[in-house]
C-alpha cells in the first residue's frame, strides 16, 4: 500500500500512467486496478478531447482562406473581359496555392509531436523550418529584412530567424507555442 501512496503523492497532475500493481495486498489490488482502469479511460478522453480541438481549430484556419478563394472564383465567371479574366484568375490560383499550403501545414502539425518536441526526423525538421521562414517573409514589410543564421553553441547547432517585421503583440505572446 505504502507504495501505491508514494507513487499516488509523486504523481504530476498530467501523468496518466498506471499506478504499481506488483506485490500488494490483495483487499488493495481491486483499488488499484479500478484507479488504472479510471486512468486509462481518462486518457482516452483527453486524446479524443485534444483530437476535437484540433478539427475545430484546423476547420476554423481553413475557413479564410477557402472563402477568399471562393470569391476569387466568382470573380473570374463573372469577369467582362480577357484582361480582367486573367486578373483574376491570376488571383484564385494563388488563394488556392496559400490554401493549399495552409493544408500541408497543418496536416504535418497533426503528424508532428504532440508535446511539440521536434524528434530527429529531417521531414519534421524542414517543415518547422520552412514554417518559420514563411511567417518570416510574410509578416516583414517590402523592403524589410529577413535573417536566417545557423551556429554551433557548445556542441549544438543553433538556428536563428530574425525579420524587421512588427513582431509579435505583447498580449498576444503567451499563445506562440499554441497550435493556432
Amino acid at each position: 500500500m505504502r507504495r501505491v501512496t508514494t507513487a499516488l503523492d509523486a504523481r504530476h497532475p498530467e501523468a496518466l500512467d498506471p499506478l504499481p500493481d506488483q506485490r500488494l495486498p490483495l483487499e488493495v489490488q481491486p483499488l488499484v486496478r479500478a484507479l488504472n482502469g479510471l486512468l486509462d479511460r481518462l486518457a482516452t478522453a483527453l486524446d479524443i478531447q485534444k483530437e476535437k480541438a484540433f478539427v475545430a481549430d484546423a476547420a476554423h484556419e481553413l475557413r479564410t482562406p477557402l472563402a477568399a478563394v471562393q470569391i476569387q472564383s466568382q470573380l473570374v465567371a463573372r469577369a467582362k473581359d480577357d484582361a480582367t479574366r486573367s486578373e483574376a484568375l491570376a488571383d484564385l490560383q494563388a488563394g488556392v496555392t496559400r490554401a493549399t499550403r495552409l493544408a500541408e501545414q497543418l496536416l504535418a502539425l497533426a503528424r508532428s509531436e504532440p508535446d511539440g518536441v521536434v524528434a530527429t526526423d529531417a521531414e519534421a525538421l524542414r517543415v518547422m523550418f520552412n514554417n518559420l521562414v514563411d511567417n518570416a517573409t510574410k509578416y516583414t514589410p517590402r523592403g524589410g529584412r529577413v535573417d536566417v543564421g545557423l551556429r554551433v553553441e557548445e556542441g549544438h547547432p543553433v538556428v536563428r530567424i530574425a525579420d524587421s517585421g512588427p513582431g509579435i503583440d505583447p498580449e498576444e505572446r503567451h499563445r506562440v507555442f499554441d497550435r493556432f
